[in-house]
């Protein structure tokens, strides 16, 4: 099945939007992708997959886990090695994924902030667009550190379970 996606770019002042949502398979990646090719037309937009299996996968090059590797050593320098790792998608930048989906789960919350952060602070991208799934640790926090969130989702009845049950957890911990 194709999946179209219609997008218009409202979110002028924004510097961080997630995409996520709890149902599976409801065209998320593709929402983020066409998105961030719709916001790169008049804006920087770097485009990052948090998800174990991106699709995006690519053996040459330096990937996510290489500007984490490269923040932990904490010799600066992270603008080079982002620009090392710029992969371009008609117009959208992005990093290749964390190729191994343990290595994935392994990277820490802190870690997360601190990329995001890295790259606000030392690159010339106006919006990050985040494409993130429950296979980060942190999930809540980094949602929590975005202007935007957009969540797509499907009318069927499960679906609908499904977002109850993601608000009334939301609404639990005080994240609503």
């Amino acid at each position: 099945a194709t999946v179209m996606v219609t997008v218009t770019v409202t979110e002028e002042n924004a510097r961080i939007i997630a995409v996520y949502s709890p149902i599976h398979r409801v065209g998320k990646t593709t929402f983020s992708i066409a998105f961030g090719k719709e916001c790169a037309k008049k804006k920087q937009v770097l485009y990052l997959n948090f998800e174990a299996y991106s699709g995006l996968t690519e053996s040459e090059g330096l990937n996510m886990g290489d500007l984490l590797y490269y923040i932990k050593q904490g010799n600066g320098n992270l603008g080079i090695r982002l620009q090392a790792a710029i992969r371009s998608w008609e117009h959208l930048d992005y990093v290749t994924p964390i190729p191994i989906a343990r290595d994935l789960k392994d990277v820490s919350e802190t870690e997360w902030k601190e990329l995001i952060h890295e790259i606000l602070q030392n690159s010339t991208y106006e919006l990050l667009i985040l494409d993130v799934s429950e296979s980060m640790q942190g999930l809540r926090t980094i949602l929590s550190l975005c202007d935007k969130i957009y969540m797509p989702i499907l009318e069927d009845e499960v679906s609908k379970g499904k977002i109850e049950q993601y608000d009334n957890n939301m609404k639990q911990m005080n994240m609503d």
